[in-house]
């Protein structure tokens, strides 16, 4: 998906880029949607265990919605 006034020698170098670009695009997403949740973000709970455990329990509500 190159843009038209690239040129041909900027092909692959831009592919890579665009190809990392959506790789760190897509995890800055799930990252901004896990801290919707207001435990995770305010980091509330005294204990480890129960904050993993909120994460994961958001990560697997999240995941099943999509």
């Amino acid at each position: 998906m190159t843009p038209p006034n690239v040129p041909a020698a900027w092909s692959p170098w831009l592919a890579a880029h665009l190809a990392e670009h959506h790789k760190r695009n897509a995890v800055e997403r799930r990252i901004n949607r896990l801290q919707q949740w207001r435990g995770l973000a305010m980091r509330t709970d005294k204990l480890a265990i129960a904050s993993q455990a909120a994460l994961h329990l958001a990560a697997t509500l999240i995941r099943a919605r999509w």
